[in-house]
């Protein structure tokens, strides 16, 4: 398990996880695509449980560990899926400068 938790400390696995968890959060509680979802569940739920589905502080804490967890049992999968989810991150971020 050793050399699997030093790949979390590579410096590029490092910024692919950052920009790969702010993606998937924001696809999560503030996308269009997930708004009805995500807007079903908050009805169902009430108080705290509504608040937690659109805080993205409060879901990219799961967001993050689910992440850490799938780069140490499928770092092949995580990988391609992080690279995606980055480079949409980026795109995002960058189109917002124009």
């Amino acid at each position: 398990m050793g050399d699997r938790v030093e790949v979390l400390l590579d410096p590029v696995v490092v910024a692919v996880s950052l920009l790969a968890v702010y993606r998937l959060t924001r696809l999560l509680v503030a996308d269009k695509i997930t708004e009805r979802p995500r807007m079903a569940l908050a009805d169902a739920a009430s108080g705290r449980l509504a608040y937690f589905v659109t805080c993205p502080w409060c879901v990219s804490v799961w967001v993050a560990a689910a992440w850490v967890a799938l780069v140490l049992l499928a770092p092949s999968v995580a990988l391609v899926a992080g690279v995606v989810l980055a480079a949409s991150a980026a795109a995002g971020l960058l189109s917002s400068w124009e």
